[in-house]
């Protein structure tokens, strides 16, 4: 299972760095036209935010297998070791919970947008298939919490 989900996470930080490299070269071609050739490329801003619902959710998972996210313990490592332990698997239960429901909710939303044909405001592009990356995202950031509330002390194949 974990070597499973390290192939996945890397897998979807892969398609995030692609998309990333996509955007800057795509910023830094519009800062080009924009200020030599006085004519910006239509839509780059618009295309970008898209570009943004990728990266941001693709990434989340593999920030969560490395547990990489942002933390405040300053009173957090005062606790013993077993109230840290029952507040981090609760943080962690919780958390799920969450992830789940907006995963859920993200999969009801494609098909709202999918259905009511919504699409950009420039480039007339539709949205539904921007909303997938965040489900996608989202839900294996789910797998990845439940991965570590079942095996604890199992940091995976992480290097």
């Amino acid at each position: 299972m974990n070597k499973t989900i390290h192939a996945i996470t890397r897998l979807l930080l892969a398609v995030s760095a692609g998309v990333l490299a996509m955007m800057m070269t795509l910023t830094a071609a519009d800062v080009i036209m924009r200020y030599v050739f006085r004519r910006p490329i239509a839509g780059a801003f618009e295309l970008s935010e898209y570009m943004m619902a990728i990266i941001v959710p693709l990434s989340i998972a593999y920030c969560a297998e490395q547990k990489g996210h942002v933390s405040v313990d300053l009173f957090f490592k005062k606790f013993p070791k077993f109230i840290q332990k029952s507040l981090d698997i609760f943080i962690s239960i919780l958390t799920l919970v969450f992830t789940l429901m907006v995963t859920w909710e993200n999969i009801l939303y494609v098909g709202e947008t999918y259905h009511d044909h919504i699409a950009s405001s420039v480039l007339l592009i539709p949205v539904y298939p921007f909303i997938i990356p965040i489900s996608v995202g989202i839900g294996f950031f789910a797998l990845v919490l439940v991965r570590h509330l079942l095996f604890p002390n199992e940091e995976g194949d992480t290097k």
